[in-house]
Parts: structure tokens; sequence; C-alpha cells
């Protein structure tokens, strides 16, 4: 794993400022004008706080970590978690800690920062177990994946991924692949999530003007509700 995973590859770096950048836009997560306006409510004497669930961030395939720590260092974040194969995440328990003072949050009743809780965690993609360990710290609000479409075996086992770890109505997913490694894949991929995701191309000049790059796509996905199958009544 650490062959692949100790890299900063291209897509990764362009991802991780389209997340900087965009992560606070109410279209991608609709959920945060939300939490912002449930901690900025005043509290009545006696009264208590209304309990809600803090704003998630999952990392698949993170490798460094690069994009991840770029969603915990967009101020926006409470909970990140990282995750690759076991081999990369002391990897990734290392890039975490040295970025420790840089990974915050915002306290909305207090104007403090916060330290974003950023959790490692080993995930092969097939493998169950370890599935329903990271979608246990769920439901995600953004799921993002950087430089991971570059061989087409990926491609399955990343679709099963997303399809158990994705929420319909409440998770975005960000997937950045670079033309430069593996068209085949990104099309291949493309084709696969048809049946189960919403799929939209990122415009090119929506990436950060300083990491853009014509050779990588972003794309943006959700998950369609499930359909019920219907019976069809015999006469």
């Amino acid at each position: 794993g650490l062959c692949t995973g100790a890299t900063v590859w291209d897509a990764g770096i362009v991802l991780a400022s389209y997340v900087r950048a965009h992560a606070g836009d109410a279209d991608l997560l609709p959920r945060r004008a939300e939490v912002e306006a449930a901690q900025r409510t005043e509290i009545p004497p006696g009264g208590q706080r209304a309990e809600l669930r803090s704003l998630r961030c999952l990392d698949l395939g993170s490798g460094t970590g690069i994009v991840g720590l770029a969603a915990a260092a967009s101020d926006v974040f409470d909970h990140i978690v990282l995750t690759d194969l076991p081999s990369v995440v002391p990897l990734l328990e290392a890039n975490a800690a040295a970025n420790k003072d840089v990974v915050v949050s915002l306290d909305y009743r207090t104007g403090d920062s916060i330290a974003v809780d950023v959790e490692c965690l080993p995930l092969r993609w097939e493998d169950e177990s370890q599935l329903a360990a990271v979608a246990a710290r769920g439901p995600y609000d953004l799921i993002v994946a950087g430089d991971v479409l570059y061989r087409p075996p990926v491609v399955a086992p990343l679709l099963g991924a997303l399809r158990r770890l994705a929420t319909p109505g409440v998770t975005d997913v960000l997937v950045a692949a670079s033309l430069a490694h593996s068209p085949e894949s990104m099309a291949a991929f493309r084709d696969a999530c048809a049946p189960h995701f919403e799929l939209h191309v990122v415009p090119a000049a929506d990436q950060p003007e300083a990491r853009r790059s014509p050779e990588v796509h972003i794309y943006r996905l959700r998950k369609r509700a499930a359909q019920k199958k219907r019976r069809r009544e015999r006469g």
C-alpha cells in the first residue's frame, strides 16, 4: 500500500484544493446552515440545546491524507475519518498528528477554534467488517476520494464501498481522477455509477485557479434512493 499511499498524486492535490475552497457551499453541504443556526440559537433559561449531529467527512484511499486533512482544515467539519489499507494507517496517523495545529473548526457558541476529531481506520473496500466499522462512524455528509481510479480492477470495489457508505439525501461524494493515469478506469466508473448514483462532472473552471488541471476530473455523486420493486397483479 505504501507504494501508492506515500505519494501525493495530482488529482489528490486538485481535490484537496477544491474541498478546502468549496466545503462550505450550501449546495454541497446543505446541513451546514442547519447546524450553524442551531449552534447560534440562544438557550432559554432552564432550557437545553437540541442535540444535532455534527458534520462528518470520510476520505477513501486517503494515502498521505491530503484530501481529508484539507477537509479538516476547511473550518466546516467536526469529525474526519481517514481510511486506507492497514499498512498505510501509521502514515495517516503521523500526518494527522503533524497537522493537528491547523485542523480546527469554529465553535459558533463561543467563537473559539476547536480541534477537529480526526480518526484513522483501516479499510479494504471489499472487507465487510472494516466497511461496517467505518459505516458506524457515519452517516457522512461528504465522502472524498482523490486519485483512486488508477486501474480498472479498483472500479468495482470502490463503487461497492460508496454504495455501502453513502446515504441518500445526506451524502455528497467527490471523486477525483487523472486522465494521465487511467482514462479507461474513469470511463468504467462513470458507466458503473449510473444505476446507483447521479453523477455530474465538476466544471474545470470551478477548480481553484492555483491548482487547476485539465487532466484532472472531479466527479460529484449523489446516491439514488432505493426503489421498491412493483409487483404486477395477476388476473
